[in-house]
C-alpha cells in the first residue's frame, strides 16, 4: 500500500466519519477510531517470571503521526543515553557537563525543529 499524504487520510477519515456514531467531528472520530497506544516498561528478565518492576507507563495518541513521532523521540533519546560515549552520567564525582550536552542537544534541537 503506497504512503497516503495527510490530506488523504483526513479524506478518508472523514469519508469514514459519515457512517460512523461519531457525526461529523473528527476529533471524536479519532478517540473512537483512531487510537495508538506508547507504553514503555522496566521487565526483570534475569527471572522466569519476567517481573515488572514498575507499572507500565502508558500514553494513548488519536493520531498515527504523533504517536511515531513521540516513539521516535524516547527512540532516540534511549539511544543516545546508552551509547557508549555517554555511560559516565549520573556519577556526582564527574563533570557531566559534556556528556549532557551530547545526550540533550540533539534532542532539544529536534523539538525546535532544527536540523542537524
Amino acid at each position: 500500500m503506497p504512503d497516503l499524504t495527510t490530506d488523504q487520510k483526513t479524506e478518508i477519515a472523514t469519508n469514514s466519519l459519515r457512517g460512523s456514531k461519531c457525526s461529523e467531528d473528527y476529533v471524536e472520530w479519532c478517540k473512537a477510531h483512531n487510537r495508538h497506544r506508547l507504553t514503555i516498561s522496566l521487565v526483570n528478565e534475569q527471572r522466569d517470571s519476567n517481573e515488572q518492576y514498575f507499572d507500565p507507563i502508558e500514553i494513548t495518541f488519536f493520531n498515527e503521526d504523533n504517536a511515531i513521532e513521540h516513539f521516535s523521540l524516547l527512540d532516540e533519546f534511549l539511544d543516545l543515553i546508552t551509547a557508549q560515549e555517554n555511560q559516565t552520567w549520573g556519577y556526582p564525582e564527574r563533570d557531566n557537563t559534556e556528556v549532557v550536552e551530547r545526550v540533550l542537544n540533539p534532542i532539544k534541537n529536534r523539538l525546535l525543529g532544527r536540523k542537524e
